[in-house]
């Protein structure tokens, strides 16, 4: 997840690769997290993008939009993998994104850094 520096504004990029049934939340959690998102934070979701979705997600997605509002659905975009590293860096810009989404941002997170790091952005992040 982003939030694009200074605006506020949330940018999530959901990698569905290996996505299966066994792992999807029940959807009483579902709706409890999209709850808590929709009176918390209502107007800083900017974009969603969901990458790597296969057949199970597919299935999946035509029951969960239907607990999403229109606003959060307007700004959901599932995508081909051929439009993953155009659509998303065009939205974002490359100097935001890793490299394995079009970007040009190398991010490399070791444990020793995490876990004995103050954890700010400038000392994880290259």
């Amino acid at each position: 997840m982003s939030i694009a520096s200074g605006s506020g504004e949330i940018v999530a990029i959901l990698d569905m690769h290996d996505f299966t049934f066994s792992k999807a939340p029940p959807l009483s959690v579902l709706r409890s997290g999209l709850s808590s998102l929709r009176l918390h934070y209502p107007y800083r979701l900017k974009a969603v993008y969901i990458i790597n979705a296969g057949m199970a997600f597919n299935f999946f997605w035509k029951i969960v939009r239907h607990l999403l509002s229109r606003r959060v659905l307007s700004r959901t975009f599932v995508l081909d993998s051929k439009d993953i590293k155009t659509v998303i860096p065009r939205s974002l810009g490359a100097a935001h994104l890793e490299a394995e989404y079009g970007g040009s941002r190398t991010f490399e997170l070791t444990a020793s850094q995490y876990f004995h790091s103050d954890h700010s952005s400038s000392q994880i992040a290259k």
